[in-house]
């Protein structure tokens, strides 16, 4: 059920963003705020989202400062060379990762190959609803982000694993085993 809920969740957050930009993006942190809160392990969780958030959005914007992505100028909230919804929407993902998507979770091959489908599929339809422009053919851009994303998903579960191992060697209080 909670993975359901996860998935439902990332989705709605998707077509707002994608159909909406920055118009809904207070809805879309109410349910980010509402699923780190849901998690038992806060801290984990934390760092998942900020770290993968981060990598996503520094990806975009390379991406995006090479040309391969135009953004639209309707997108008033635009922080680097990508827009906030579009950092949101990273956030978004992140809280996938070990979740609704977990069970990819050390298949790196089955990552690799769902990443560099699933991703560039995104992108794809993120393009035919206007919420991105590509600054190359469609054949190129979906090629380098095929790549990118079967290089970019395996290694995000990894960051995860690391992030997931060196918390539960830290210790908050004296009295934790």
């Amino acid at each position: 059920m909670k993975t359901a809920v996860n998935l439902i969740g990332f989705q709605i957050i998707w077509w707002l963003m994608i159909l909406y930009h920055d118009r809904y993006i207070a809805i879309a942190l109410i349910l980010l705020i509402g699923h780190l809160l849901s998690i038992r392990d806060q801290r984990c969780e934390a760092m998942t989202l900020l770290g993968i958030g981060l990598i996503g959005t520094i990806t975009d914007s390379i991406l995006t400062a090479f040309g391969l992505f135009i953004f639209p100028a309707d997108n008033a909230l635009t922080i680097l060379p990508v827009p906030l919804w579009l950092i949101v929407l990273w956030f978004g993902f992140a809280a996938t990762l070990r979740h609704s998507m977990k069970y990819l979770s050390g298949k790196r091959w089955l990552a690799a190959v769902f990443g560099g489908i699933g991703g560039p599929l995104s992108y794809m339809a993120g393009e035919r609803f206007d919420a991105v422009a590509f600054g190359f053919s469609t054949p190129v851009v979906l090629i380098v982000l095929c790549i990118i994303w079967a290089l970019l998903l395996p290694l995000a579960f990894m960051l995860i694993s690391s992030i997931e191992t060196r918390l539960a060697s830290v210790k908050i209080f004296h009295g934790e085993a």
